[in-house]
């Protein structure tokens, strides 16, 4: 390992998946793992102690508010993007409530990602 940091994807996509990791490997980001569910997420953040992450909020069994949630109760400075297709100005504020800074709509521009990637690591 590098000096790169670390990133890890939670996404129920791996269309979307391919796409992230490409646009954070193209930016010097390194992607340590990925997680299709929320629960399986949650376990690789326990192992891999990532320097940001990716996540989606609509997943099958546990949905990013959730997982968000929980990864706070593990570490509560946990950086991490939210990437969703939909924007209910609930589901916002909650995670506004949780220390989400970046919230992103897809589809995204890469510039979009890597600007709140860096914004988030920088002070790593």
């Amino acid at each position: 390992m590098g000096n790169n940091k670390t990133v890890l994807i939670i996404d129920d996509s791996a269309f979307i998946f391919k796409i992230l990791k490409k646009m954070f490997e193209n930016n010097g980001f390194e992607v340590v793992g990925y997680a299709e569910s929320g629960y399986k997420g949650l376990e690789m953040y326990k192992e891999l102690k990532p320097d940001l992450v990716s996540l989606d909020i609509t997943m099958p069994d546990l949905d990013g508010v959730e997982t968000l949630r929980k990864i706070r109760k593990i570490d509560a400075k946990a950086k991490v993007i939210i990437l969703s297709a939909t924007d209910y100005a609930d589901v916002r504020k909650e995670l506004v409530d949780l220390g989400v800074v970046h919230f992103i709509m897809k589809p995204f521009e890469e510039a979009e990602i890597i600007s709140a990637a860096q914004a988030l690591t920088t002070a790593l």
